[in-house]
């Protein structure tokens, strides 16, 4: 009876074992392609940015100031994203993660 009682605990510990492992997986796969979405985006912006600070440059006929101008914006830009980083990027990023291993873990 000691022996039967004793495999199934162990064989229970596997099983929750490998469901955490299942779901961890799963959390990781969605932020990992997450990451790539955002940098894919992020390249996609950084080329739009450097299209819009040419097409300006040959507008004014100066290509240095349009460059300039967009270089000012970026740097605002950043700015307030370095100032308001907790609230824009922190906490978002922490309350989806929470959110994922809460659905991951409660789909049962």
């Amino acid at each position: 009876m000691f022996d039967r009682v004793k495999n199934y605990f162990e064989a229970r510990l596997e099983l929750v074992k490998l469901d955490i492992i299942g779901k961890t997986a799963s959390v990781m796969s969605k932020l990992i392609g997450l990451c790539v979405l955002v940098s894919i985006m992020m390249m996609c912006g950084v080329t739009a940015l450097l299209l819009l600070a040419i097409f300006l440059g040959y507008l004014m006929d100066n290509y240095l100031l349009g460059i300039t101008i967009f270089l000012a914006v970026i740097f605002c830009i950043s700015l307030v994203i370095i100032i308001f980083r907790r609230s824009m990027i922190t906490k978002p990023l922490k309350n989806l993660f929470i959110e994922y291993l809460y659905d991951e873990f409660t789909k049962d």
